[in-house]
């Protein structure tokens, strides 16, 4: 994650609150969008009757899909997840509804001892309902709150199927990047190779140095940061369209 040294404690505070107006109004277009092709990564979409629902929806390669998905089980589920048994069928029924929670990650002070746990407010983990949210699932894992098997088993079986279907589906990134948004899929270190979806703002977020990290925490009384916005970055924020039609101009001549 990029830091900007040039960040003091006044700065941090006036750069917060326009991280989290921005922060609010990407997440209320982010979430529209999300709505609206949410039915292509509806979980029977991939698994057809193998998994449970109102709707009969037959797709013929279901059962090579559930394969697939049962493999990726068997190579993510046991750690850190300490999740037992083999996935079988028909799988549980998931809504169709992409839910939306912020990136968090545990941080070490390089000199050590001190840990926080950072938000980054322009960037969101995607997922379907009914199971932890990001940072609870972080913070089970981590022995911060008490651990929630059901909750643990619906968010590594979410995230699992989510990343398949997105696998199969190649132009919803495509569409996304066409409206500022990033979708790429994350593995971190605490929670193994298990694949998580994260949709990314064209305007990064960024650190200020440690020491105020950990000044800005002790004066909240939190053992959490959250990262502010690039103003640089989002000041030379660039139109990928009118770059590309500027191009073909010059190209043939006709600027």
């Amino acid at each position: 994650m990029a830091e900007d040294p040039s960040i003091t404690l006044d700065r941090l505070l006036k750069l917060r609150r326009a991280t989290r107006a921005l922060a609010d109004f990407l997440e209320s277009e982010l979430r529209g969008y999300l709505d609206t092709v949410a039915p292509l990564l509806r979980p029977k979409r991939l698994l057809g009757n193998l998994i449970q629902g109102e709707s009969t929806e037959s797709y013929y390669e279901a059962e090579r899909a559930f394969q697939e998905l049962q493999q990726l089980w068997a190579k993510v589920s046991e750690r850190p997840f300490r999740l037992r048994g083999h996935l079988t069928s028909p799988v549980p029924a998931i809504r169709v509804k992409l839910e939306l929670s912020r990136w968090e990650e545990l941080w070490t002070a390089p000199s050590g001892g001190r840990k926080l746990w950072v938000s980054s407010p322009l960037t969101w983990v995607l997922s379907y309902p009914g199971a932890c949210r990001f940072e609870s699932l972080h913070k089970m894992l981590a022995g911060e709150e008490q651990r929630n098997e059901a909750e643990i088993h619906q968010f590594v079986l979410n995230a699992c199927i989510l990343h398949l279907l997105l696998e199969r589906t190649p132009g919803i990134p495509k569409l996304f990047s066409g409206l500022r948004y990033a979708v790429e899929v994350r593995r971190v270190a605490p929670l193994g190779e298990l694949p998580v979806v994260v949709v990314r703002s064209a305007i990064p977020s960024v650190r200020p140095s440690a020491q105020v990290m950990i000044d800005a925490a002790e004066l909240a009384g939190l053992g959490t940061f959250e990262e502010v916005l690039d103003v640089g970055a989002a000041r030379a924020l660039e139109d990928p369209l009118r770059t590309r039609v500027e191009q073909l101009l010059a190209q043939h001549a006709a600027a």
